[in-house]
């Protein structure tokens, strides 16, 4: 064969050889998508972060076949291997590959410098987001960010995957560190929020506080630090934010405050207040006549009772108080019935369940009374009082015997009052 037959035949090889990666080429682009991964994950941060710390998801075909094959022939065992088919995978959509590479990648080289264990966690993370796997991607992330706890990137992250989550405590630790990091004090009212959310109200008390140094005192925010503290039980600091917002409930709010702090006048003109503006009116209502239960008002607690339901309030969230307003009537019929419907759904129950008897007995309903103080000393609801009744209910039907018997309990159990 002469030398220029051999450059032919050299050249037909590497045609060849160029043709089929070509065809190679179109087949792994179409199957890994380089021409449409931007679009089908447009706006997505996971995405996002992949592309920026994987450099083979922006290469071009002929680049990009060079990976691909070098991922093929790398040692399965080895980081870089295992890391090259992670890669592949995102490339392709199969996140499910992906994360189980990543995580064969993350626990061969559990030595890796933090800030290289940070990204790769975050690429789990991330990838873990795209396969719609919430809670594991907000649990990479969280890893992430604590490994490298200076990255504002890897914090802001966390905090998107915590929300995706539903991990308002995660989500509210990330923004705070991003926050300071960046030196980003519009975050505070947010941050505070998320931490209202989380049931930590003394860390979104301490955020709304920093909040209203930046933006002064906002009715919004005033509002929001009175409801942090009134959940902390600090009734007295929560009035006074209540009593500074116009923000809609803030009337409503300071009434709650004033019954916790016993001032019941301060709490009624509240209510009446919020009835006034129209503001969670329904609970002014409900609120209110708790109140005249309290001022020993029956009448008016009961009209305002019936109100609420003809309102569309609940009977179940009424029966305990209007039974109460009855009893104080002396309808003890009525009062029985709602401590009875009070006691079947569980509101006050034993208070209900004897008060129930109790009132039956004072209607001359002895043999209901017999059958709920039956239950009383079963249950051994007050048991002194519950057999002490027992024995009059029995004494009224003429059960003279079993009256005795219960009578002598109650001695037992401890004395009367009559």
């Amino acid at each position: 064969m002469t030398a220029t037959q051999g450059t032919r035949r050299i050249r037909r090889i590497v045609a060849s050889v160029l043709v089929v990666a070509m065809l190679a080429g179109a087949i792994v682009t179409d199957q890994a998508g380089l021409g449409s991964r931007s679009e089908r994950y447009a706006g997505s941060p996971a995405y996002a972060y992949l592309t920026e710390t994987m450099e083979c998801l922006s290469y071009g075909w002929l680049h990009w076949i060079g990976y691909w094959l070098g991922a093929q022939f790398s040692d399965a065992d080895s980081a870089s291997g295992q890391y090259r088919r992670a890669c592949v995978a995102v490339a392709q959509g199969d996140f499910a590959d992906a994360e189980q590479w990543l995580q064969a990648r993350i626990a061969s080289d559990a030595e890796a410098p933090e800030a290289e264990s940070a990204v790769l966690r975050m690429q789990l993370g991330c990838v873990r987001s795209l396969d719609g796997d919430a809670p594991g991607a907000a649990q990479a992330a969280g890893e992430a960010a604590t490994l490298d706890g200076e990255n504002a990137q890897l914090q802001q992250l966390s905090y998107q995957f915590s929300l995706d989550a539903g991990d308002a405590r995660g989500a509210a630790a990330a923004l705070s560190a991003y926050a300071t990091l960046t030196r980003d004090n519009t975050l505070y009212a947010e941050i505070a929020d998320l931490y209202l959310e989380a049931g930590d109200y003394e860390d979104s008390g301490l955020y709304y506080d920093l909040a209203i140094e930046i933006n002064g005192e906002d009715d919004r925010l005033l509002y929001m630090r009175g409801t942090s503290n009134m959940l902390l039980g600090r009734y007295a600091e929560a009035m006074k934010d209540f009593a500074a917002s116009a923000f809609p409930g803030s009337s409503y709010s300071r009434g709650v405050c004033a019954m916790a702090l016993g001032d019941i006048k301060r709490a009624e003109v509240c209510f009446e207040s919020s009835l006034e503006r129209g503001e969670q009116a329904n609970d002014a209502r409900l609120m209110l006549a708790v109140c005249h239960l309290e001022d020993g008002e029956p009448a008016e607690a009961e009209a305002l009772l019936e109100a609420y339901m003809a309102a569309g309030g609940a009977y179940a969230d009424v029966a305990y108080y209007r039974a109460h307003a009855r009893s104080m009537r002396e309808d003890y019929d009525g009062a029985a019935e709602d401590y009875e419907a009070a006691a079947e759904n569980g509101q006050f129950r034993e208070e209900s369940l004897f008060s129930a008897a109790q009132c039956r007995y004072f209607a001359g309903d002895y043999a209901k009374a017999v059958q709920g103080f039956e239950q009383c000393v079963e249950e051994e609801i007050d048991l002194a009082q519950s057999w002490y009744y027992l024995g009059l209910s029995l004494l009224a039907l003429g059960e003279n015997e079993g009256a005795a018997e219960a009578l002598d309990k109650a001695l037992a159990a401890g004395g009367t009052n009559g």
